[in-house]
């Protein structure tokens, strides 16, 4: 009795397996799907060199973003330094040298100010180049400089800067000029002359009958 009863459980689990594969077999053959040949979204592979990210060379022209700075953003931009430096008259006592004439200064040049020994070995002056490079990396461009600010990383906000720092010195020197945009090398009219073809060849003219042609003069010798 126990044997009958565990096969009549695995018949019937047999059974139900059978049917189930039958089940999608049918379906299979009613239901034909339809995969679309694309893909609903595209997905964008950057190239990497090395195993790492492309790096893109970017060059910037100061003179050009100078060019398109904009003096209004450039005080929005003033306000990071405020904590730290006098710019314009009523910014009371801080910590930094003032920047109301940084422009064209010498480097660790305001008198009664404790510049960091690094600050002071440097003899270039603060001109839109060395503003530009020292914004945006203080501790990097002037390795020991006791400057603790991460800097402006954004060109357009360094530039914006530097133009309203300029503004506020009257006989600062001149802002760089944008660089002259590479001429294109013109190209040299090479195109060839085409051929006349069969049909394009103008017909030739029918010679003149022996009659008609007049008595050729002959030259003179010279």
């Amino acid at each position: 009795m126990q044997d009958l009863r565990v096969n009549t459980i695995l018949g019937t689990a047999i059974a139900a397996v059978l049917g189930v594969l039958g089940l999608n077999t049918l379906a299979d053959s009613l239901v034909h799907p339809h995969y679309p040949k694309t893909a609903a979204y595209g997905v964008v592979l950057e190239s990497e060199t090395g195993g790492g990210e492309a790096v893109v060379a970017e060059v910037l022209d100061i003179g050009t973003l100078l060019a398109n700075a904009d003096i209004a953003e450039g005080i929005k931009v003033a306000a990071k330094c405020k904590s730290c430096h006098i710019i314009a008259p009523g910014d009371g006592g801080k910590v930094g040298p003032e920047l109301a004439d940084v422009y064209g200064r010498s480097r660790g040049s305001v008198a009664g100010f404790a510049y960091s020994a690094a600050m002071k070995s440097v003899a270039d002056p603060w001109v839109a180049d060395t503003l530009f490079a020292f914004l945006e990396a203080p501790g990097k461009y002037v390795a020991g400089t006791s400057m603790a600010f991460v800097g402006v990383k954004k060109p357009e906000d360094r530039a914006n800067l530097i133009a309203y720092l300029h503004s506020l010195k009257p006989g600062a020197p001149a802002l760089p000029a944008p660089a002259p945009v590479a001429e294109e090398a013109v190209a040299e009219d090479a195109s060839p002359v085409a051929e006349a073809g069969p049909s394009d060849a103008p017909a030739a003219s029918p010679p003149a009958a022996a009659s008609e042609a007049p008595a050729a003069a002959a030259a003179p010798s010279q």
